[in-house]
């Protein structure tokens, strides 16, 4: 396996990075299947949370896709935040949340993928 940086997995532990991979899937697939667009998934109810109103689970994820080999689901992704974000939302938001999630999870998508 190569990662994102072109190094191979020397010395890695297959096995615990295919559960890893495996268990962000599962996730992933959820939050696509019931939230997609919104904030937050709870995976017990199976229904969604918007508190920033910004899709923040999409943003936060992109480098994680990218990092991980989800490509269609990247490219998924970030056709969303092409064409669905919203930043002028007029309301109270966490400033912390919207830098280290939004902020953040921009840069690192468009510093990982060109």
């Amino acid at each position: 396996i190569i990662d994102a940086l072109g190094e191979t997995n020397n010395g890695r532990d297959e096995a615990k990075l295919n559960e890893i991979k495996a268990s962000f899937k599962l996730a992933w697939n959820g939050y696509s299947k019931y939230c997609w667009g919104r904030d937050e998934l709870k995976p017990l109810s199976k229904s969604c949370n918007d508190w920033v109103h910004m899709g923040l689970t999409i943003i936060d994820a992109l480098d994680s896709l990218f990092i991980m080999g989800f490509r269609d689901e990247f490219q998924k992704a970030k056709e969303w935040v092409r064409t669905s974000l919203q930043t002028n939302i007029n309301q109270k938001i966490s400033f912390f949340e919207s830098i280290i999630r939004v902020t953040g999870g921009l840069l690192s998508a468009y510093e990982l993928s060109g």
